[in-house]
């Protein structure tokens, strides 16, 4: 269950779970980016694959969705429930540095306003490794990954986690493991909406991609999305 309290680092959880994060000897974590306005695709699939992970990471382009989830998280005590107990989330070239939150402390008090904010990039422990979270626009990802992997070396990360292509993408080398989850609203590249869960262990990184049938902004929250693994294709 997701603790409701930001640090100074931006992490989102209590100290006990993202130190538990830290020290593991293996961690699921569902990775989300590039939602882009669509919460009610993130809702199914926090519902879906949520309550089995040890960490969310969000990637950046819809820190607005990450404020509903926290809001009805607020509200919705079945569905804070299911929340992974550590959130980490940066900015993206689409986001704010802040948010506010509104809810009400209790049924009879008027609404209080909160505020969260998204770094640009975001130092997390899992398993005695640093993983380093970007969305990806100020290295330039576009036009490859060197610039990652310089940021890799000074943060001494063995992973990099980024967005911004909407475009799913992993690559495996001999210091540092890239992994995109593509986007999980506006795919490109002729890949499905997707997002991914990766598997973390002390001398082991490794990533399965979720792919879904895409649901239209007006449709209902109820509505059914159709999951399935998929290998994405190559650049």
């Amino acid at each position: 269950m997701l603790e409701l309290t930001q640090k100074n680092n931006g992490l989102i959880g209590s100290n006990e779970s993202i130190n538990i994060l830290a020290n593991k000897n293996s961690a699921r974590i569902l990775v989300i980016s590039d939602s882009h306005g669509y919460p009610n695709i993130f809702f199914q699939i926090l519902k879906r694959y949520s309550s089995g992970c040890d960490a969310l990471f969000f990637l950046g382009d819809g820190i607005a969705d990450i404020a509903s989830i926290l809001e009805k998280a607020h509200t919705d005590k079945d569905f804070k429930q299911i929340l992974p107990p550590v959130l980490a989330l940066v900015q993206g070239n689409n986001d704010s540095g802040t948010y506010p939150l509104s809810y009400k402390l209790q049924e009879n008090l008027s609404t209080e306003f909160f505020s969260f904010f998204a770094p640009t990039k975001q130092i997390v422990s899992v398993c005695n490794k640093n993983l380093l979270l970007t969305h990806g626009h100020s290295q330039s990802v576009y036009y490859g990954n060197k610039s990652l992997l310089e940021e890799a070396e000074f943060y001494d990360a063995k992973a990099v986690f980024f967005g911004h292509t909407h475009i799913p993408y992993e690559e495996k080398n001999k210091n540092v493991y890239l992994i995109n989850p593509g986007s999980c609203s506006i795919p490109r590249g002729g890949n499905p909406p997707s997002f991914a869960i990766s598997t973390i262990e002390k001398g082991f990184i490794d990533t399965a991609f979720i792919q879904f049938s895409k649901m239209n902004k007006c449709e209902s929250q109820q509505n059914e999305l159709n999951f399935s693994l998929f290998t994405p294709n190559l650049y």
